[in-house]
């Protein structure tokens, strides 16, 4: 592994210029734990020493990096804050989005569109709105083409989560908007290209509770898969997925209640070429804490499996993060407790009939606390995670991992910000030559907390 060691003076320098570093002297391998080389390092801060955090990332075919996340402002609070590096780490572009209230923005999702499009969302504080949806356009240059706001039936709270994009650049937004009575329902949005509000749709469940959408995939013909908590008919929630077509309608709603009717939350959705969708989250067990339960659906919303995952303690295990392959195998990561060391990654895979294929579990180097949050595979079917982890010095590092597509552990890459403190990746994406990158908030010595952004070559 190659290394190139900075003088503390020099970092410090490239971090308050914004700039970019190279290096792997922060990439810290726990015991008994092959590494990999970063072909960059790139640290953000913002107008002011505040809290700044990547929340979601994408990549295009030429490498450039698209970053979105909070950024703390000048008298304005948090902001949404996107980004593009070139495939070198080179800052190409800022753009911040401050809303009508001149309050808190926080972008939680992004999409990649044609010509260099990017697309974000999240919630923002409105102008006697309290929260709103805010979905805003950037063109590859970075230039805002347009926001659209959306504000509930209530003038309440509105939270957009996830955002998809269908063949036709058409924008899709799901989240949780206030009704008129006291709880939340789902909110999906559909806009078109430039903006313009096409169709929004309303869920509310069998209890006329709380229902918070979280998660959303288009599929062919531009039907829209939509997911997340609903409370059942007594006062637990279930996971509540729903189909609807291009035009809003809905088609059907598929509802599931684990073994003891507790608390479930779905938190991924993905959907396959056949229209089958898979969706994970966690669910309560008999006797066995939370446990991961990830179902699948066949187009018409008909139950075909449900498989969980208990780990070894018996513990509390959630599932996060999801994807498939092209052979409609299922990835799915989070955290689960084990015997002796605390929370761990645990990663599964499961065929398209539902066989787990194998677990995968990581263990940091003070064997306490590590949660993944993120996973993507490449096109050999290799899996990547990426989450934070306990680290020596009682504090969190990035921790990056590399399964083979047997569940081998390959590599595990860790990362501790230049203040030694609280470093938590968030996001992951790998592009088409098997670069990977990460982002999420690192620890900076007078900049509290920056967007930290890096890239594996492999």
């Amino acid at each position: 592994m190659r290394k190139f060691w900075f003088s503390l003076a020099l970092i410090l320098t490239l971090l308050a210029l914004g700039l970019t570093y190279s290096g792997c002297e922060q990439l810290v391998p726990g015991p008994g734990e092959d590494s990999i080389d970063a072909g960059w390092v790139a640290i953000y801060d913002g107008q002011i020493a505040d809290d700044d955090g990547g929340q979601a990332l994408a990549v295009d075919e030429e490498g450039n990096l698209y970053v979105t996340g909070y950024s703390w402002g000048d008298g304005t609070s948090s902001d949404y804050l996107t980004m593009k590096y070139s495939a070198t780490g080179k800052e190409l572009w800022v753009a911040r989005y401050d809303g009508t209230a001149n309050s808190e923005d926080w972008a939680l999702d992004m999409a990649r569109g044609s010509s260099g499009n990017v697309y974000v969302t999240g919630w923002s504080n409105g102008d006697g709105t309290k929260s709103d949806y805010a979905t805003l356009k950037y063109d590859a240059a970075g230039k805002e083409l347009w926001v659209a706001r959306y504000d509930g039936l209530a003038n309440g709270y509105d939270l957009a989560y996830g955002i998809a994009l269908d063949y036709l650049e058409n924008i899709y937004v799901t989240g949780w908007s206030q009704g008129q009575g006291a709880e939340v329902d789902y909110a999906t949005v559909k806009y078109d290209s430039d903006g313009n509000q096409l169709w929004v749709t309303y869920y509310n469940g069998l209890s006329d509770g709380e229902d918070k959408g979280c998660a959303i995939a288009v599929g062919g013909w531009g039907n829209v898969y939509v997911t997340g908590w609903s409370q059942g008919s007594g006062i637990y929630s279930d996971y509540a997925t729903i189909k609807y077509d291009s035009a809003g309608n809905q088609l059907w709603v598929a509802r599931y209640d684990g073994p003891i009717g507790g608390e479930d939350e779905a938190q991924a959705v993905a959907v396959d070429t056949w229209g089958n969708v898979y969706i994970t989250g966690w669910s309560q067990g008999n006797g066995t804490g939370e446990d991961y339960a990830t179902v699948k659906y066949d187009t018409n919303g008909n139950q075909l499996w449900v498989a969980r995952y208990d780990g070894p303690a018996s513990g509390n295990d959630r599932a996060l993060a999801m994807v498939l392959d092209d052979s409609a195998n299922v990835y799915v990561t989070g955290w689960s407790q084990g015997n002796g060391t605390g929370e761990d990654y645990a990663t599964v895979k499961y065929d398209t009939n539902g066989k787990r294929l194998w677990v995968a579990r990581y263990d940091g180097p003070v064997h306490d606390e590590d949660i993944a949050r993120d996973i993507d595979i490449d096109m050999w079917g290799n899996a990547y995670v990426t989450g934070w982890s306990r680290g020596n010095r009682v504090r969190y590092d990035y921790a990056t991992v590399k399964y083979d597509v047997n569940g081998n552990h390959l590599w595990a890459s860790r990362y501790d910000g230049p203040a030694r403190g609280h470093d938590k990746a968030y996001a992951i994406t790998v592009d088409a030559r098997e670069n990977i990158y990460v982002t999420g908030r690192g620890s900076g010595e007078e900049t509290y907390y920056d967007y930290t952004t890096i890239k594996y070559v492999q």
